[in-house]
């Protein structure tokens, strides 16, 4: 059978399309070596360093959560706020204590090494302790928030896997628009929004009320339902404590 030209494959395609190969495999390898470790580990926010390796966390009784000795009212809310989390969606029991011969979880602002953002931190894991550092309160409640979507469980077992997190954020305000104008929720989901906008890093919340709001000086504007001057400060004390 004669060939037509355009049967034939031209050699330059052929090379070019080997190059597109492997480039593709290099790819691949390099995509490998970015999530080498526990494959269904998901952190949203995705922190900056991620090093997988060492003893994994092995939570197998009941957790001794550890703070500095001058710990202030930011930390201890951290910390508290961490127990109830850890009792809610793990089931783990967990109290502020000190080091014994259990799990303990260390919340601390020393040793804390460099980073580019006072709002970041570190987080490490041996197999009897877990170690969140940070030079500020916020990044010790970030730390924290890491934590919670890191943990398995394995039989009776929570495991948090051998790694060493370094992360700060990109902005000091991270913010997310809330438009309640074409509906009224109630104050209990508005707390709960925020705590979990909180769980992703999210510092600032950008709420158009409209009529959603029963503004005192022209009370005839407000919706059925709307919010009041006292439960508006209620929601922004509370945003202010998350």
């Amino acid at each position: 059978m004669e060939d037509n030209e355009s049967d034939r494959v031209h050699p330059l395609m052929v090379d070019n399309f080997k190059n597109v190969l492997s480039l593709s495999e290099k790819a691949g390898q390099m995509g490998a070596d970015l999530v080498r470790g526990p494959e269904d580990m998901n952190v949203i926010p995705c922190p900056r360093q991620v090093k997988f390796g060492g003893d994994d966390f092995l939570i197998d009784g009941r957790l001794s959560t550890v703070l500095d000795k001058n710990s202030g009212t930011a930390d201890r809310f951290t910390a508290e706020e961490l127990i109830r989390d850890l009792k809610a969606k793990w089931n783990i029991q967990a109290q502020i204590g000190i080091e014994g011969t259990g799990p303990v979880l260390v919340l601390t602002h020393h040793q804390v090494p460099k980073l580019p953002q006072r709002q970041g931190y570190q987080l490490a894991t041996s197999r009897k302790k877990l170690i969140i550092k940070s030079d500020s309160e916020d990044g010790l409640f970030y730390g924290s928030q890491t934590l919670l979507q890191l943990i398995k469980k394995d039989a009776s077992i929570h495991i948090v896997p051998g790694i060493v997190i370094t992360d700060w954020p990109d902005i000091e305000k991270r913010a997310v628009h809330y438009d309640t104008k074409h509906h009224q929720d109630k104050a209990s989901y508005v707390k709960s929004f925020i705590k979990e906008l909180a769980g992703y890093k999210i510092n600032l919340l950008v709420w158009e009320w409209e009529d959603k709001f029963a503004y005192p000086s022209h009370p005839e504007i407000g919706a059925p339902g709307a919010f009041t001057m006292s439960e508006m400060q209620e929601l922004t004390l509370h945003q202010a404590a998350v």
